[in-house]
């Protein structure tokens, strides 16, 4: 049930020819090519699966748990699930229409929930690997958006001298919310600050994620919309040399994560990935933990989806996302406005309109 990453054709020994006469074949020689190149290791399904689950659906729940809660769902008590219930099952079914292979496998009679185990397992080891990768990205890169001037100089590998060490990280993590300054640096490096008297948690958003200054008194402008998360967003889906430019051009020469999977629309939990990817990279935490006390990644991450969530701020997470699109999937995005159809075929649609309104009349 779980993937392995060669065939039983190719580790059967009977598959092997025989070398001749006079050679040796080693086992190094059989995992290269004719020209002495390294073969490209088979990579399980499952495991693609799981990072784009990670990057665009949910970064944190463990699949195992997921499929599991999945099996056992209860639509008749839908109403009785937590929000966090709720994204689970939501998370459960995107893996269906991910894989189809995986809910064929997951309602077969003869599965066993050690196979469903399995499945679950090589799922995970895809959404801890898109983590880990990602976080090895931005690590570096982060620093170069920094600027060349910061003094004192950041180590683009060592991450001590981040976070609320050093101003230049500071002023990024400091919640947008408060006017920074050394003092609130030195208390938000004790973890002493508090907001309307609540200790600053992954609840107060950061200073990156807006455009702009920060406006108290117009809080959702440019919300989700700072230039650290979309360099980030286009590193991640894109290409590292798609971060300075303008839409999603590249000159990568390998398809990117969002072209990979034909993504056409940026999904809220793909912003709040990249986000959390992004304050770890300009925290000093040395290890990323879900639960850690400095950057309290999970609570953050879940804090930007229930803000997506909320029918209050529905207008504006639609605005936020078309914009989004916008900066991704420019050439979606221009072939329609709001699902309206442009060019060649707005202009039959009208002729159509046209014949009916004038057959009716005759």
């Amino acid at each position: 049930m779980a993937c392995s990453p060669t065939s039983s054709r190719e580790s059967s020994p009977a598959s092997t020819p025989e070398p001749t006469r006079g050679t040796k074949r080693t086992q190094i020689d059989l995992e290269l090519t004719k020209s002495g190149r390294q073969k490209a290791q088979k990579s399980c399904p499952l495991v693609g699966v799981g990072k784009h689950l990670a990057r665009t659906v949910d970064m944190f729940h463990n699949p195992i748990a997921i499929l599991k809660f999945g099996l056992e769902y209860d639509e008749d008590s839908e109403a009785t699930y937590s929000t966090d219930d709720q994204r689970k099952y939501a998370s459960f079914t995107s893996i269906l229409l991910m894989d189809l292979d995986v809910e064929e496998k997951i309602y077969h009679p003869d599965t066993t929930a050690a196979m469903v185990k399995a499945i679950g397992k090589e799922i995970y080891e895809g959404q801890k690997s898109a983590r880990l990768e990602d976080t090895h990205k931005l690590k570096r890169a982060v620093i170069d958006w920094l600027g060349d001037d910061v003094q004192p100089h950041i180590s683009r590998t060592r991450k001590e001298g981040r976070g609320f060490n050093h101003s230049a990280t500071a002023v990024q993590l400091c919640p947008a919310e408060l006017p920074y300054s050394e003092e609130i640096c030195i208390q938000l490096r004790e973890g002493k600050c508090e907001i309307d008297g609540e200790p600053v948690s992954g609840l107060d958003w950061p200073v990156f994620v807006f455009a702009g200054r920060y406006n108290p008194h117009r809080p959702l402008e440019g919300l989700f919309q700072g230039n650290f998360l979309l360099k980030g967003y286009k590193m991640i889906f894109i290409a590292p040399s798609a971060v300075d430019s303008d839409g999603n051009d590249s000159r990568a020469t390998r398809a990117g994560n969002a072209a990979l999977h034909n993504m056409t629309h940026v999904t809220p939990a793909s912003i709040a990935y990249v986000a959390t990817q992004v304050y770890f990279a300009l925290s000093s935490q040395t290890i990323f933990k879900k639960d850690n006390v400095v950057t309290d990644s999970m609570r953050f991450y879940n804090g930007i989806l229930d803000f997506f969530d909320n029918p209050k701020f529905a207008v504006c997470a639609k605005e936020i996302l078309a914009w989004w699109d916008m900066q991704i999937f420019p050439q979606t995005t221009q072939r329609t406005t709001n699902g309206k159809p442009k060019g060649t075929l707005a202009r039959m649609a009208a002729r159509l309109v046209d014949m009916t309104i004038q057959s009716d009349e005759a």
